[in-house]
């Protein structure tokens, strides 16, 4: 099985992890693919092929060597990540997996949008299936790379929890929050506590999966209101 989906995504008030700068974000293409390479293993592809900063130079607080005024081009982070099911939801049982995730360094810094580390998540997975409902969380921890010192890290909570129900035979409604924090009293610049909640729908229609969805930050450095729209489809073997 191959799923894949492309989609645009815009975000107000957004806040760069390193630079200091904020603005209005927009990520084009943001691809995802889901190759099922076995029974109880899939392996993940996520991220953007193209993002940009319109900069909001009275909100922005631009460290040196960044821009600080028009806007900002960059490719986005991917991320490769593999799933494994240890139990599946069979007689009515919560499923389990196991996810790690390795997040490449595919931004420029001196671009200012992305921090360009090396991260890593392990996390526990669970989801149970309650009639048209399916009920899905995570829980783990990052090792994230600190772009300004050497030989620093900062180890944070990540975290997800969501749920999805058919509103029909082709509509499905869907939610989901999910992030990471830090419990350090100082904490390394560009490794500070993201989280969003985000909520849409997808249609269905032949081959083809439309979505659309609203965005909402959790911090304050996610920002305020966004949304997403984008297309999908799966592919069975």
């Amino acid at each position: 099985m191959i799923a894949a989906s492309a989609s645009f995504e815009t975000r107000s008030h957004w806040r760069a992890p390193l630079s200091g700068l904020a603005g209005t974000l927009q990520r084009w293409a943001q691809l995802r693919f889901d190759f099922g390479v076995a029974n109880n293993v899939t392996l993940q592809i996520r991220g953007a092929v193209q993002q940009r900063l319109a900069i909001d130079a009275a909100a922005s607080h631009a460290a040196i060597g960044f821009p600080s005024s028009g806007s900002t081009r960059d490719a986005g982070d991917f991320s490769v990540a593999t799933l494994i099911r240890l139990f599946s939801d069979k007689q009515k049982k919560t499923a389990l997996g196991f996810r790690a995730e390795t997040k490449l360094p595919n931004t420029t810094q001196s671009k200012g949008i992305g921090p360009n580390t090396t991260d890593i998540y392990l996390s526990v997975l669970a989801s149970r299936k309650l009639g048209n409902a399916l009920v899905f969380g995570d829980v783990g921890i990052g090792i994230l790379t600190a772009p300004r010192e050497l030989d620093v890290q900062n180890d944070v909570l990540s975290y997800g929890l969501g749920g999805s129900f058919h509103l029909g035979r082709r509509i499905i409604f869907a939610a989901e929050v999910n992030g990471y924090l830090t419990t350090r009293n100082v904490i390394p610049l560009g490794t500070a506590a993201r989280g969003t909640a985000r909520g849409g729908l997808s249609w269905r229609r032949g081959a083809f999966q439309f979505e659309a969805a609203l965005v909402r930050g959790l911090t304050a450095n996610e920002g305020d209101w966004g949304g997403s729209v984008g297309i999908a489809r799966t592919v069975r073997f």
